[in-house]
């Protein structure tokens, strides 16, 4: 259902160079900073097709049905076109993290 790659860019994460990535696979991207403790319960509610997130800083939980995960620094999730997924920050500093759906 989803795909982590840990650590797949190096950290300090690089912005520019992952969202230049991100674009070469044909994402359109968007950076993202979520305060402590922020749920996004529906990320995939404008019917994107495929999605890649990426945190920057901080951690970010993912919860797929009942599949969780935390992703860190550098790490990268890939979702297939319409899957539900739920994001919250749950580190004690906002989260900086980029969204790439075709």
């Amino acid at each position: 259902m989803r795909r982590v790659h840990r650590k797949k860019f190096s950290r300090p994460a690089d912005t520019p160079s992952i969202a230049r990535d991100f674009a070469a696979r044909g994402y359109c991207v968007s950076v993202n900073v979520d305060p402590p403790g922020r749920l996004r319960p529906d990320l995939d509610r404008h019917g994107h097709g495929a999605e890649v997130l990426t945190v920057l800083e901080g951690l970010l939980e993912v919860t797929c049905g009942d599949d969780r995960c935390v992703l860190g620094p550098g790490d990268e999730l890939a979702l297939p076109g319409g899957t539900p997924v739920q994001l919250r920050s749950v580190s004690e500093a906002p989260t900086r993290w980029l969204h790439g759906w075709d």
